[in-house]
């Protein structure tokens, strides 16, 4: 049976139910519908909308509604437990800037072996977490691709208060690239994270700490393209750098029991992103939108601001669509994409 995929958002998607007119007799006032019965809406929930016409859901081959599932249409929290073959995908923030529901970068990844993984945790991504249940003591594995603030402001918080809401039990582990010189490197960051909440830390001493201050810090060489930095429980994680302003951004490759997600992270379309993530599963790139004058409009960036950090710094539309090409993933999906005048995590 081929392994199964679980993707989804925390904001639950919208259920449009559509009725059938069935004969001329009905067509002739057209202004006129009749209800959907609550057998007919039970149905389109679980099942599709009557008629076979369309079903809710994503219906790929092997990314589909399964039986255990509550609804076709709707993710409910704590209702949909990790089956042992299933990888499943919540995107906990997906923009470079925060808005009302839309919040900074971070994917969560779930394991049907019980393993779970942050992949970058930007501002505002905890609101998320919690709202999809998740407790902040269960976030002990973070790997970030890179040290802009929205990839990793909310570490500190989910540090602190991760350990306070009962995650003394095990260290928090965060993997990252190294720079070129030491200062911009992953363990210069935690080294500084710990000076800036040493108040807090002290202060929240009166409560269980065990090893939840105890932060450890996997930097990586950026340069050691492919490299292997997480080899557990049947899980492997390896790395390639990218080209993002300056040295130290890395994009990540996740494989376990026949199944493969890849984040790259931010950065300029990359040939390394075709070696290493070829026939992945799911692959997840930045798509930066050439909309400038609108972002002008609504966040007041300067337009050729924006112009220039989309030309120096990220991949526009149709280069995340050349490389989805190459690779031939299962599924493909972009983030950091700002949403704005709807909503998204």
């Amino acid at each position: 049976m081929r392994k199964m995929l679980n993707v989804v958002s925390i904001l639950a998607a919208h259920l449009l139910l559509l009725t059938a007119i069935e004969s001329a007799a009905q067509s002739a006032a057209p202004d006129v519908q009749e209800p959907s019965s609550p057998e007919d809406m039970q149905k389109a929930l679980s099942g599709g909308v009557p008629g076979g016409r369309w079903k809710e859901g994503l219906l790929f081959e092997g990314i589909s509604p399964h039986p255990w599932l509550k609804s076709a249409a709707n993710w409910f929290p704590n209702t949909e437990a990790v089956q042992p073959n299933e990888m499943r995908i919540h995107f906990m923030g997906t923009a470079p800037m925060i808005r009302p529901g839309q919040m900074n970068t971070s994917i969560w990844v779930m394991l049907g072996n019980g393993d779970n993984f942050a992949f970058d945790v930007g501002e505002g991504s905890v609101a998320n977490y919690v709202a999809s249940g998740i407790a902040l003591n269960e976030i002990k594995k973070v790997f970030l691709t890179h040290l802009h603030v929205d990839h990793y402001n909310a570490l500190p918080y989910i540090w602190m208060f991760g350990t306070w809401a009962g995650g003394w039990h095990q260290n928090l582990e965060v993997w990252g690239p190294s720079g070129r010189t030491p200062e911009y490197g992953l363990n210069t960051l935690v080294e500084g994270m710990k000076i800036m909440t040493g108040w807090h830390r002290d202060a929240f001493s009166v409560f269980p700490v065990g090893k939840g201050w105890d932060i450890i810090p996997h930097e990586f060489d950026f340069k050691d393209n492919g490299g292997l930095i997480y080899d557990r429980n049947g899980v492997k994680v390896i790395h390639w750098e990218r080209s993002h302003a300056k040295d130290g951004a890395s994009g990540y490759r996740l494989d376990w029991n026949g199944l493969c997600f890849v984040w790259t992270g931010d950065g300029r379309p990359s040939e390394l992103d075709e070696i290493y993530a070829k026939g992945c599963d799911v692959y997840v790139t930045e798509l930066q939108q050439e909309v400038v004058e609108i972002n002008s409009g609504v966040q007041g960036v300067p337009p050729f601001l924006a112009r220039y950090t989309i030309d120096t710094h990220h991949t526009p539309a149709y280069a995340s669509g050349y490389l989805a090409n190459r690779v031939q993933p299962r599924l493909f999906m972009t983030t950091h994409s700002r949403r704005d005048g709807s909503r998204s995590p």
